[in-house]
């Protein structure tokens, strides 16, 4: 599935208009993203086919961008965050960092283009 990225360097920032049935929505899953579509229909007070209908449709909009699992890394043995930066020297390809990070242990990774100086 394919969506605009979040505000927070969003390409994309034309703001979507919701009423107060999607907002309801959206509402009821940021407290419970499991939550089933007869559940999601009986806390907003409509059907289970205008539930589903309108959550895809938060989907197809980009207004919900993916549902995920909220983990505590720590028990799985990753309790340890770090950020760190990488300057890359000239005709270092960008492609042999991204094979690096195909380890268990580097669980996310991010390109940034800006140079930043934090001396």
């Amino acid at each position: 599935m394919t969506s605009p990225e979040s505000a927070s360097g969003s390409k994309n920032l034309r703001t979507v208009e919701l009423d107060d049935v999607d907002r309801k929505i959206v509402d009821a899953l940021n407290k419970e993203g499991r939550i089933t579509i007869a559940d999601l229909a009986a806390a907003v007070g409509i059907a289970p086919s205008t539930a589903h209908a309108r959550m895809r449709a938060l989907v197809d909009r980009g207004v919900i961008q993916g549902f995920h699992a909220a983990v505590d890394h720590g028990r799985i043995g990753r309790g340890l965050q770090a950020i760190i930066g990488v300057s890359l020297r000239g005709g270092t390809r960008h492609d042999s960092i991204v094979a690096s990070t195909r380890t268990s242990i580097i669980f996310e990774y991010h390109r940034n283009s800006v140079a930043a100086s934090f001396t």
